[in-house]
């Protein structure tokens, strides 16, 4: 049985999919718009440039490129400076026959994460750099523990075993000033609840930076958030400074407390004497 992919004269073309919590967008460098079987409208979008990286069978990261014009509103949101939810990439290369012949043959040439936009890209304004990393690419990342005085757990995960799914609540942005925000609807709490602790909406997850109960409503984060969270629901999680006295009187989960350095002496054993 013949196909597409393999008849001496055909036409070939990509189709990008950047999919993220906020919606779809579909591109290609057809000269048409083409409706694909993911029910997906991809645009026609002739100047868009797709440059993968070589695949081989190392772990060593590659990143591999999308080039688009600036006036697209996905290319907008993106290089506006401020923090975005995971952008996931999928790219398609599809052959069909230039009359008649065998259906069309397709192929995922890669699928990855948007992870850096370069703006004004080879000095043309008009065009925006994206670049876009595989899954192996994800897998440089420190093993084993670190020997502090603090906690390697991460608030809530499978070591720490804190439960965080009771201890999130829902509350309305009502205003943003920076990377102050202001969320209302949220449970009175004391001291520094909130504090190092998250802020979350459609997969942007912000950290908090500071908050304090005497304004209860106003969260100090790390990064400033998209406008548009201006009365929009968020999830907000409670956090740990992870040190041992907060452990043990914020959360009552000192038994799950993994400090490694508390083991280690003030001294140096093979020289010094405790005492």
């Amino acid at each position: 049985m013949s196909r597409a992919l393999d008849l001496p004269e055909k036409e070939t073309y990509q189709l990008v999919r950047l999919d993220h919590a906020g919606g779809i967008h579909g591109f290609t460098d057809h000269s048409s718009d083409i409706q694909y079987d993911d029910g997906i409208l991809y645009l026609s979008t002739p100047s868009m440039e797709v440059k993968l990286a070589e695949s081989n069978g190392t772990l060593e990261p590659k990143k591999s490129t999308l080039e688009l014009p600036r006036e697209e509103a996905i290319c907008v949101n993106l290089t506006r400076g401020l923090p975005h939810q995971p952008v996931f990439v999928t790219v398609r290369e599809v052959y069909r026959p230039t009359s008649g012949g065998p259906a069309a043959h397709s192929a995922i040439t890669f699928r990855g994460q948007l992870t850096r936009s370069i703006l004004n890209y080879q000095g043309d304004r008009d065009r925006i750099l994206f670049e876009m990393q595989d899954p192996k690419s994800f897998l440089t990342v420190p093993l084993g523990i670190q020997c502090n005085h603090t906690c390697d757990h991460a608030f809530g995960d499978g070591g720490c075993k804190k439960n965080l799914g009771v201890l999130t609540e829902g509350g309305t942005v009502t205003d943003i000033s920076g990377s102050v925000v202001t969320i209302t609807g949220l449970s009175a709490h004391s001291d520094n609840y909130w504090r190092k602790g998250t802020v979350e909406r459609n997969g942007l997850v912000l950290d908090i930076r500071d908050w304090d109960d005497s304004d209860p409503s106003v969260f100090y984060l790390n990064n400033e958030p998209q406008p548009s969270w201006v009365g929009q629901i968020v999830v907000v999680t409670p956090g740990c400074s992870k040190s041992q006295e907060e452990c043990d009187t914020k959360w009552s989960n000192l038994e799950n407390f993994r400090g490694a350095g508390f083991a280690i002496p003030p001294y140096n054993p093979n020289l010094e004497i405790g005492g």
